[in-house]
């Protein structure tokens, strides 16, 4: 028989488990690419075969003629570019998790109560720099566009 004071472990999931988007996850989520990934190997093996035709067959002759530093600028450059390609390419773009449905609800119901914002009026700019038009300015509704019939 279990003790009733044992507490039952629930596994967690994570939210990219929770919310699949357009995204692919590897290592349990701590690295995060694009569905497409053909552009980054592409870039990868251009800056793959480009550095090593550098280093096979202008670095010795560089190396020899004017300084031996070339070589160690070209390995720093190198590691250096392909540890920010590989940084940006496996990390979190900042992306936001889905909200949850009462998330969503409790926002909706929120944006629902312009009435009671002390700032729900003034000039609104249009798009052109040029064109101004006097309507009802809605800051409390940021992000959502304006409808000309409020």
């Amino acid at each position: 028989m279990e003790s009733p004071h044992k507490k039952k472990k629930i596994a967690a999931r994570r939210k990219w488990e929770v919310f699949p988007g357009r995204n692919k996850f590897f290592c349990n989520g701590r690295i995060m690419m694009a569905r497409q990934t053909g552009v980054f190997y592409l870039t990868l093996i251009l800056i793959l075969v480009t550095s090593g035709l550098f280093f096979a067959f202008d670095c010795p002759y560089l190396a020899v003629k004017i300084t031996p530093a070339i070589p160690v600028v070209g390995g720093i450059l190198f590691f250096f570019v392909m540890g920010t390609l590989l940084r940006t390419s496996f990390s979190d773009p900042g992306v936001l998790p889905r909200a949850t449905p009462d998330e969503a609800a409790d926002l909706e119901r929120q944006i629902g109560n312009l009435k009671a914002c002390p700032l729900a009026s003034g000039p609104f700019p249009l798009r052109s720099a040029t064109a101004w038009q006097d309507r009802p300015r809605r800051p409390c509704r940021m992000g959502r566009a304006l409808d000309s019939d409020e």
